[in-house]
């Protein structure tokens, strides 16, 4: 008997203690700004974890909060928020879902605000997960948005789907032909689109296909028509070669990962 109630003691002090560590983990003093990480369809943890582990490994953040997104819509936290510049990995289990990205992104972003009290965030999204970070910017998101790092976003189409190579041309101003029904239902949200500054990164190959090889040079470069009415700061850069793959751009690309460091924590 002796033994079980001290078995039960033992426990509560236990659980006790997780539950003040993850109240103290949880609100830990944070100073900067926290920059959430939005994968593409198909992607996992890894697709943005090696961008994570490059910015931590040159001490500008680190990851100190993952939230999983399960595929009826569930956020599920692991870690907190605490530090300088805290990461925030986002990692969708409907990861083939791509319609649902950025409603779930705004998910996200109500948490952070509720929860932990967060006012303004930066982004940053490869693919599917550039659109749903630059659309969720269009939605009054329940945080204020500060840079914005959109990868190999495909706004007017992706190859082999309903794109080919050199199909989309951009006028002088940007704007892209043909014009498909995606781009355009964001063109019409498009002027709600609220942030402190722009950065378009996207890839080419440099074998013809002014492409990434899934995503079109013309194809992410007609964010720059899509966001026509925003006043803040807008910037491209191009990654080039073998390692500008679509894939390739967020493992450990040395283009990306250095602009990554300049346009979010001035390095």
């Amino acid at each position: 008997m002796k033994k079980r109630w001290w078995l039960l003691a033992a426990a509560v002090l236990v659980l006790g203690g997780v539950g003040l560590w993850q109240r103290h983990e949880q609100t830990q003093a944070v100073s900067g700004v926290p920059t959430v990480f939005v994968h593409g369809f198909g992607g996992t943890a890894n697709s943005t974890g090696q961008m994570i582990q490059a910015l931590t490994q040159a001490g500008v953040t680190k990851q100190t909060m993952r939230v999983t997104v399960t595929k009826t819509g569930t956020l599920k936290v692991k870690g907190g928020l605490y530090g300088q510049n805290p990461s925030v990995q986002v990692v969708f289990q409907g990861n083939r879902d791509g319609r649902q990205f950025t409603g779930w992104l705004l998910k996200v972003y109500t948490l952070l605000h509720r929860r932990y009290h967060v006012q303004r965030v930066n982004a940053v999204g490869h693919s599917l997960g550039a659109q749903a970070v630059v659309e969720a910017a269009m939605r009054h998101p329940a945080v204020k948005m500060a840079h914005i790092v959109a990868i190999a976003g495909p706004y007017d189409g992706i190859l082999g789907m309903n794109d080919r190579p050199h199909q989309i041309k951009l006028t002088a101003a940007g704007k892209p032909t043909p014009m498909r029904s995606t781009y355009r239902q964001l063109l019409q949200e498009a002027p709600q689109f609220k942030a402190q500054a722009v950065l378009n990164l996207y890839g080419d190959l440099g074998d013809g296909s002014a492409s990434d090889g899934r995503v079109a040079v013309n194809s992410a470069r007609s964010l720059r028509y899509l966001l026509r009415h925003f006043e803040g700061p807008y910037q491209e850069i191009v990654a080039r070669g073998a390692t500008a793959q679509h894939s390739k751009l967020h493992q450990h690309n040395a283009t990306v990962d250095k602009a990554l460091r300049r346009f979010l924590f001035g390095e």
